[in-house]
Protein backbone atom coordinates (compact mmCIF):
# COMPACT_ATOMS: atom_id res chain seq x y z
CA UNK A 1 0.00 0.00 0.00
CA UNK A 2 2.96 2.31 0.55
CA UNK A 3 3.73 1.93 -3.16
CA UNK A 4 0.24 3.20 -4.02
CA UNK A 5 0.78 6.27 -1.83
CA UNK A 6 4.16 7.02 -3.43
CA UNK A 7 2.65 6.67 -6.91
CA UNK A 8 -0.24 8.94 -5.93
CA UNK A 9 2.07 11.66 -4.62
CA UNK A 10 4.29 11.39 -7.73
CA UNK A 11 1.32 11.75 -10.10
CA UNK A 12 0.00 14.64 -8.03
CA UNK A 13 3.27 16.58 -8.40
CA UNK A 14 3.72 15.81 -12.11
CA UNK A 15 0.12 16.75 -12.93
CA UNK A 16 0.37 20.03 -11.02
CA UNK A 17 3.61 21.03 -12.78
CA UNK A 18 2.26 20.10 -16.20
CA UNK A 19 -1.00 21.95 -15.60
CA UNK A 20 0.84 25.09 -14.54
CA UNK A 21 2.99 25.11 -17.66
CA UNK A 22 0.01 24.36 -19.85
CA UNK A 23 -2.06 27.18 -18.39
CA UNK A 24 0.74 29.68 -19.08
CA UNK A 25 0.90 28.66 -22.75
CA UNK A 26 -2.75 28.14 -23.58
CA UNK A 27 -4.77 30.30 -21.20
CA UNK A 28 -5.40 33.05 -23.78
CA UNK A 29 -6.82 30.81 -26.46
CA UNK A 30 -8.72 28.07 -24.60
CA UNK A 31 -12.40 28.82 -23.82
CA UNK A 32 -13.76 28.26 -20.37
CA UNK A 33 -15.67 25.13 -19.53
CA UNK A 34 -19.24 24.83 -18.36
CA UNK A 35 -20.66 25.50 -14.91
CA UNK A 36 -22.06 22.11 -13.92
CA UNK A 37 -23.99 20.84 -10.91
CA UNK A 38 -24.13 17.05 -10.77
CA UNK A 39 -24.75 13.93 -8.72
CA UNK A 40 -22.47 10.87 -8.92
CA UNK A 41 -22.99 7.28 -7.79
CA UNK A 42 -19.79 5.31 -7.25
CA UNK A 43 -18.21 2.03 -6.19
CA UNK A 44 -14.82 1.69 -4.47
CA UNK A 45 -12.69 -1.30 -3.55
CA UNK A 46 -10.61 -0.43 -0.51
CA UNK A 47 -7.37 -1.69 1.03
CA UNK A 48 -6.82 -0.94 4.75
CA UNK A 49 -3.47 -0.09 6.30
CA UNK A 50 -1.96 0.76 9.72
CA UNK A 51 -4.35 0.16 12.67
CA UNK A 52 -7.34 -0.54 10.43
CA UNK A 53 -5.51 -3.45 8.79
CA UNK A 54 -5.22 -5.20 12.17
CA UNK A 55 -9.00 -5.46 12.37
CA UNK A 56 -10.30 -5.70 8.79
CA UNK A 57 -9.21 -6.87 5.38
CA UNK A 58 -10.24 -5.40 2.02
CA UNK A 59 -13.75 -3.99 1.84
CA UNK A 60 -16.29 -2.52 -0.56
CA UNK A 61 -17.87 0.92 -0.57
CA UNK A 62 -20.85 2.37 -2.40
CA UNK A 63 -21.75 6.02 -2.22
CA UNK A 64 -22.63 9.29 -3.85
CA UNK A 65 -21.35 12.80 -4.48
CA UNK A 66 -23.04 16.16 -4.96
CA UNK A 67 -20.68 18.24 -7.10
CA UNK A 68 -20.21 21.79 -8.31
CA UNK A 69 -17.79 22.47 -11.20
CA UNK A 70 -16.94 26.06 -12.03
CA UNK A 71 -16.29 27.51 -15.48
CA UNK A 72 -12.55 27.50 -14.70
CA UNK A 73 -12.72 23.80 -13.77
CA UNK A 74 -12.45 24.19 -10.01
CA UNK A 75 -14.54 21.43 -8.53
CA UNK A 76 -16.04 20.89 -5.07
CA UNK A 77 -18.14 18.03 -3.77
CA UNK A 78 -19.72 16.47 -0.72
CA UNK A 79 -19.03 12.73 -0.67
CA UNK A 80 -20.75 10.08 1.45
CA UNK A 81 -20.14 6.32 1.31
CA UNK A 82 -21.25 3.11 3.02
CA UNK A 83 -18.52 0.54 3.79
CA UNK A 84 -19.09 -3.20 4.09
CA UNK A 85 -17.02 -6.38 4.04
CA UNK A 86 -16.66 -9.91 5.36
CA UNK A 87 -12.86 -10.06 5.57
CA UNK A 88 -12.05 -9.79 9.29
CA UNK A 89 -8.67 -10.19 10.98
CA UNK A 90 -7.88 -11.95 14.26
CA UNK A 91 -8.41 -8.78 16.31
CA UNK A 92 -12.06 -8.77 15.21
CA UNK A 93 -12.71 -12.50 15.32
CA UNK A 94 -11.61 -12.82 18.95
CA UNK A 95 -13.98 -10.21 20.44
CA UNK A 96 -16.60 -12.86 21.29
CA UNK A 97 -14.15 -15.32 22.88
CA UNK A 98 -15.38 -14.56 26.45
CA UNK A 99 -18.82 -15.90 25.45
CA UNK A 100 -17.61 -19.12 23.84
CA UNK A 101 -17.69 -22.59 25.35
CA UNK A 102 -14.71 -24.94 25.44
CA UNK A 103 -15.87 -26.15 22.03
CA UNK A 104 -15.63 -22.61 20.61
CA UNK A 105 -19.38 -22.07 20.34
CA UNK A 106 -21.84 -19.53 21.73
CA UNK A 107 -24.89 -21.17 23.30
CA UNK A 108 -28.38 -19.99 22.40
CA UNK A 109 -31.24 -19.68 24.85
CA UNK A 110 -32.34 -23.15 23.72
CA UNK A 111 -29.05 -24.70 24.72
CA UNK A 112 -27.94 -25.23 21.13
CA UNK A 113 -25.06 -23.51 19.30
CA UNK A 114 -26.10 -20.06 18.07
CA UNK A 115 -25.39 -19.11 14.47
CA UNK A 116 -23.45 -15.85 14.55
CA UNK A 117 -21.74 -13.98 11.71
CA UNK A 118 -19.24 -11.13 12.07
CA UNK A 119 -18.86 -8.51 9.34
CA UNK A 120 -17.43 -5.07 8.78
CA UNK A 121 -19.70 -2.05 8.56
CA UNK A 122 -18.95 1.65 8.39
CA UNK A 123 -19.34 4.90 6.55
CA UNK A 124 -17.41 7.99 5.60
CA UNK A 125 -18.12 11.50 4.39
CA UNK A 126 -15.96 14.37 3.27
CA UNK A 127 -15.95 17.84 1.75
CA UNK A 128 -13.36 17.93 -1.02
CA UNK A 129 -12.02 20.48 -3.47
CA UNK A 130 -9.66 20.42 -6.42
CA UNK A 131 -9.34 21.06 -10.11
CA UNK A 132 -9.80 19.39 -13.46
CA UNK A 133 -6.70 19.92 -15.61
CA UNK A 134 -7.97 20.00 -19.22
CA UNK A 135 -4.57 19.93 -20.92
CA UNK A 136 -4.32 17.78 -24.05
CA UNK A 137 -8.12 17.65 -24.08
CA UNK A 138 -10.47 18.90 -26.80
CA UNK A 139 -13.26 18.92 -24.21
CA UNK A 140 -12.54 21.77 -21.78
CA UNK A 141 -14.76 20.17 -19.11
CA UNK A 142 -12.77 16.92 -18.88
CA UNK A 143 -9.30 15.89 -17.87
CA UNK A 144 -7.06 14.68 -15.04
CA UNK A 145 -8.43 15.56 -11.63
CA UNK A 146 -6.62 16.33 -8.35
CA UNK A 147 -8.63 16.65 -5.12
CA UNK A 148 -7.90 17.14 -1.43
CA UNK A 149 -10.24 17.51 1.53
CA UNK A 150 -11.24 16.54 5.03
CA UNK A 151 -13.93 14.34 6.49
CA UNK A 152 -15.08 11.66 8.91
CA UNK A 153 -14.56 7.89 9.05
CA UNK A 154 -16.48 5.35 11.17
CA UNK A 155 -16.32 1.56 11.32
CA UNK A 156 -17.42 -1.27 13.59
CA UNK A 157 -17.81 -5.04 13.81
CA UNK A 158 -21.37 -6.00 12.87
CA UNK A 159 -22.58 -8.90 15.02
CA UNK A 160 -25.41 -10.75 13.27
CA UNK A 161 -27.18 -13.30 15.46
CA UNK A 162 -29.20 -15.55 13.15
CA UNK A 163 -32.61 -16.18 14.67
CA UNK A 164 -31.94 -13.64 17.43
CA UNK A 165 -31.62 -16.52 19.91
CA UNK A 166 -28.62 -15.39 22.03
CA UNK A 167 -29.74 -13.05 24.84
CA UNK A 168 -26.10 -12.42 25.79
CA UNK A 169 -25.85 -10.64 22.42
CA UNK A 170 -28.94 -8.47 22.53
CA UNK A 171 -28.80 -5.14 20.71
CA UNK A 172 -27.62 -3.41 23.88
CA UNK A 173 -24.95 -6.01 24.75
CA UNK A 174 -23.57 -5.98 21.20
CA UNK A 175 -22.29 -2.47 21.87
CA UNK A 176 -19.78 -3.91 24.32
CA UNK A 177 -18.22 -6.04 21.57
CA UNK A 178 -18.61 -4.14 18.29
CA UNK A 179 -15.54 -1.84 18.67
CA UNK A 180 -17.37 1.19 17.30
CA UNK A 181 -14.57 3.51 16.14
CA UNK A 182 -14.58 6.89 14.42
CA UNK A 183 -12.70 10.13 13.93
CA UNK A 184 -11.78 12.98 11.61
CA UNK A 185 -9.14 12.90 8.92
CA UNK A 186 -8.00 13.79 5.42
CA UNK A 187 -8.63 12.53 1.90
CA UNK A 188 -6.80 12.84 -1.44
CA UNK A 189 -7.92 11.76 -4.90
CA UNK A 190 -6.17 11.71 -8.26
CA UNK A 191 -7.79 10.40 -11.41
CA UNK A 192 -9.76 11.37 -14.49
CA UNK A 193 -13.18 13.03 -14.78
CA UNK A 194 -15.16 13.14 -18.02
CA UNK A 195 -18.19 15.19 -19.04
CA UNK A 196 -19.32 14.33 -22.56
CA UNK A 197 -20.52 17.01 -24.95
CA UNK A 198 -23.85 15.25 -25.45
CA UNK A 199 -24.24 14.57 -21.69
CA UNK A 200 -24.72 10.84 -22.35
CA UNK A 201 -21.46 9.44 -20.97
CA UNK A 202 -20.14 11.09 -17.82
CA UNK A 203 -17.84 9.29 -15.40
CA UNK A 204 -14.80 9.47 -13.15
CA UNK A 205 -12.13 6.96 -12.10
CA UNK A 206 -9.07 7.20 -9.91
CA UNK A 207 -7.13 6.36 -6.77
CA UNK A 208 -8.10 7.74 -3.37
CA UNK A 209 -6.35 7.71 0.01
CA UNK A 210 -7.94 8.34 3.40
CA UNK A 211 -6.09 9.01 6.66
CA UNK A 212 -8.12 9.29 9.87
CA UNK A 213 -7.31 9.85 13.53
CA UNK A 214 -9.81 7.57 15.26
CA UNK A 215 -10.68 6.14 18.65
CA UNK A 216 -13.01 3.53 20.15
CA UNK A 217 -16.21 5.29 21.20
CA UNK A 218 -17.66 2.67 23.54
CA UNK A 219 -17.34 3.47 27.22
CA UNK A 220 -16.59 -0.14 28.14
CA UNK A 221 -15.52 -3.21 26.12
CA UNK A 222 -16.75 -6.54 27.44
CA UNK A 223 -14.05 -8.62 25.79
CA UNK A 224 -11.19 -6.74 27.49
CA UNK A 225 -13.23 -5.67 30.56
CA UNK A 226 -12.02 -2.10 30.29
CA UNK A 227 -12.35 1.06 28.22
CA UNK A 228 -10.15 1.54 25.16
CA UNK A 229 -8.73 5.06 24.89
CA UNK A 230 -6.01 4.18 22.39
CA UNK A 231 -5.44 6.75 19.65
CA UNK A 232 -5.61 5.06 16.25
CA UNK A 233 -4.23 5.85 12.80
CA UNK A 234 -6.54 4.29 10.20
CA UNK A 235 -5.61 4.35 6.50
CA UNK A 236 -7.54 3.32 3.40
CA UNK A 237 -6.35 3.10 -0.21
CA UNK A 238 -9.19 2.94 -2.73
CA UNK A 239 -9.75 2.25 -6.40
CA UNK A 240 -12.84 4.32 -7.13
CA UNK A 241 -15.11 4.77 -10.16
CA UNK A 242 -18.53 6.28 -10.72
CA UNK A 243 -21.13 7.60 -13.13
CA UNK A 244 -22.02 11.30 -13.22
CA UNK A 245 -25.56 12.64 -13.69
CA UNK A 246 -25.52 16.38 -14.58
CA UNK A 247 -28.30 18.24 -12.75
CA UNK A 248 -27.75 21.70 -14.27
CA UNK A 249 -25.36 23.10 -16.85
CA UNK A 250 -24.62 26.63 -18.05
CA UNK A 251 -22.20 27.62 -20.83
CA UNK A 252 -20.29 30.86 -20.21
CA UNK A 253 -19.40 33.00 -23.19
CA UNK A 254 -16.14 34.45 -21.87
CA UNK A 255 -12.59 33.33 -22.47
CA UNK A 256 -9.75 33.01 -20.00
CA UNK A 257 -8.08 36.32 -19.25
CA UNK A 258 -4.93 36.57 -17.12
Amino acid sequence: MKKYLLILNFLFIISAITAQNNNKNDSLKKPKGDIIFSFSAYYAYEFPDKDLANRFGNNHKIGGQFTYKSATNWIFYFDGGYMFGTNLKEEAYTVLNPLKTAQGQITSKYGTPSDIALNERGFSFSITGGKILPFLQSNSNSGPLIMIGGGFLQHKIRIDVKGNDAPQLSEEYKKGYDKLTNGWGFRQFIGYRHYSENRMLNFFIGIETTQAYTQNRRGYNYDTMQADNTKRWDLLYSIKAGFIIPLAKRKPAEFYVF
